[in-house]
């Protein structure tokens, strides 16, 4: 059985509705469109290969110099426009069972040969300047070359979707799925330039300038012999030198910790008083900025006097995340504490329970411990890597602390969540980097009984210990959070969360997928057992590949 107020706050927040879709969906697909789903997307897995044969890297001309920079931007990311819109229309396909029905309901009985042949032609445009364009092409030529592209990929776009359906059945899908399919398809369209953009803002020289001219006063005002050269933003004491650039100004951590407080807000909406706790967003900027300072100043003091190796392989970069998660906890204790920023009616007024049966706590405090562990072995050792089983020893020791409250739970196996699962590993494998990051030396020289304890529980840290401890975070605690209900509610819970799983990870785009597919499998069963099944199943095989192989920077 499962305690009261457990199975609420530990599931995706629509089991019902969502099984009982998934089960209407499944029963369509059986009687009539499975085979044209089948074959439609073996056509497009062929076109993929064929695309990464021919381009395994940029092209062989220099297409990005004949074109504006803004053209290269949407042209350069054209593919990852693409695939944040399929997997869009894929969340509203899942969160919406009538659109899902209406368009299941309308598959063709087989794939529409003019439109197979649409797709297999534009793979043949978007192909052809690879095959055919020379290195010293001409803008002429090159122009062309972009043409093809943007035509290619728009005509197997066009012809896989209606090989599968007819336009009447898109027409009903969408009309089903209301205003929530376009408000996030044009999310997905924007996202990736929104993106780019903030990732230009960073370079501010005014934030630069001034943070350069705090930390040197800082160091100055505690009797370090500073020299400066402003002219270069460097900064040094002793024989330690830094540049203080503009991706040092602090403007990355003011961003970070605003978009965690708007986050703040929106979990926690039920709580906070508005406008009061709107001032909480200038309080939060503020902190961020002066910690940034303190960070530099401290980086510098620790390069002077105690290790230049610490503080740039280090501490440099950690304390920023240190700094930032001190202050995000800083934030949620004052927004607590303080009677301006909360409603008067958000206290409760029975007894809190206690920390072991406390459910939010039992889905977070691991998820901290893991990440807190992780900044701080980063920050103050040259070797992190060879303290993983530190880390993983403390998780599990507060996974054990409210081990009563995760027996609770329905672990029943789910078949469809271990393969999809195991799909999300053998897509990790397959578009895994050739030059991932080695084993740091102090790893590598280990040997016998040592490097076995330490590969036996990287392993298992990776298979067993991370799902549960991630999927509690993401889908069992944000993800119903972030859910107001309707399509567009759990369009945008599913989202979300995937996009705060993603930031975790050096792969973005495939972490963002994962955690897609890991928040329709909560949304499907209501609960947060099946995404935590399949991120074990996932991250089991990218550790089998990473044993098999050696490999073991990807995991």
């Amino acid at each position: 059985m499962q305690t009261p107020g457990w199975a609420g706050i530990m599931t995706a927040g629509h089991g019902h509705g969502a099984a009982t879709g998934a089960t209407q969906g499944r029963a369509v697909i059986a009687r009539r469109g499975a085979a044209t789903l089948a074959l439609v997307a073996a056509v497009l897995l062929a076109e993929a290969l064929a695309v990464l044969a021919v381009y395994p890297g940029t092209p062989v001309f220099d297409w990005r110099a004949q074109v504006p920079a803004a053209v290269a931007v949407l042209v350069g990311s054209a593919d990852v426009h693409g695939f944040l819109m399929a997997v869009a229309v894929c969340i509203v396909f899942a969160a919406r069972p009538t659109a899902r029905a209406a368009l299941l309901g309308g598959l063709r009985p087989a794939p529409a040969a003019s439109w197979i042949g649409l797709t297999v032609a534009g793979a043949g445009v978007l192909l052809a300047p690879g095959l055919l364009v020379p290195a010293d092409a001409d803008r002429a030529v090159v122009l062309a070359a972009i043409l093809c592209w943007l035509l290619g990929g728009a005509a197997i776009v066009v012809g896989a979707v209606f090989a599968a359906a007819p336009p009447q059945a898109w027409r009903s899908m969408a009309r089903a799925a209301g205003p929530g399919l376009w408000i996030v398809l044009g999310l997905a369209a924007v996202a990736p330039s929104v993106a780019y953009g903030v990732q230009t803002a960073w370079r501010w020289t005014p934030l630069a300038t001034l943070t350069f001219n705090a930390t040197a006063a800082l160091l100055n005002l505690i009797g370090q012999p500073v020299w400066t050269a402003p002219e270069r933003f460097e900064i040094a004491v002793g024989d330690f030198h830094i540049a203080v650039g503009e991706y040092c100004s602090g403007i990355e951590g003011i961003g970070l910790i605003t978009t965690f407080t708007l986050c703040y807000f929106v979990l926690f909406r039920d709580r906070l008083r508005f406008p009061h706790a709107l001032a909480l967003i200038p309080i939060a900027m503020a902190a961020s900025w002066l910690l940034n300072v303190l960070r530099i100043a401290a980086l510098t003091l620790i390069g002077a006097h105690v290790s230049p190796q610490l503080a740039q392989d280090g501490f440099h970069s950690n304390a920023g995340w240190l700094f930032f998660t001190a202050l995000a906890l800083a934030l949620m204790a004052l927004a607590d504490a303080a009677p301006i920023f909360r409603r008067p009616d958000a206290s409760p007024g029975r007894a809190a329970p206690p920390l072991s049966q406390d459910v939010v706590a039992a889905q977070l405090l691991p998820f901290v411990v893991f990440m807190l562990s992780a900044m701080i072995v980063a920050a103050a050792s040259t070797t992190p890597d060879l303290l993983y089983p530190a880390r993983i020893a403390a998780t599990v020791a507060a996974l054990w602390f409210f081990r009563r409250l995760y027996l609770r739970l329905d672990w029943r196996i789910d078949r469809v969540a271990l393969a999809a699962g195991a799909a999300v590993g053998v897509v990790w494998v397959a578009t895994s980097p050739t030059d991932a990051a080695p084993l740091s030396a102090a790893v590598a020289g280990l040997t016998g009984w040592a490097f076995a304890l330490w590969a036996a529980t990287r392993v298992l840290g990776t298979a067993l210990v991370v799902p549960l401890v991630e999927e509690l975070a993401f889908r069992g605690y944000a993800m119903p959070r972030l859910d107001f209900g309707g399509v567009v509610g759990r369009a945008v819970a599913v989202t979300a969360s995937a996009g705060m799983f993603a930031l975790l990870h050096d792969r973005w785009i495939e972490g963002f997928a994962a955690g897609v597919v890991f928040g329709l499998l909560a949304l499907r069963r209501g609960g947060v057992v099946p995404a935590i099944q399949a991120h074990a199943a996932a991250n089991a095989l990218i550790a089998a590949w990473a044993v098999a192989t050696g490999e073991w920077g990807a995991i």
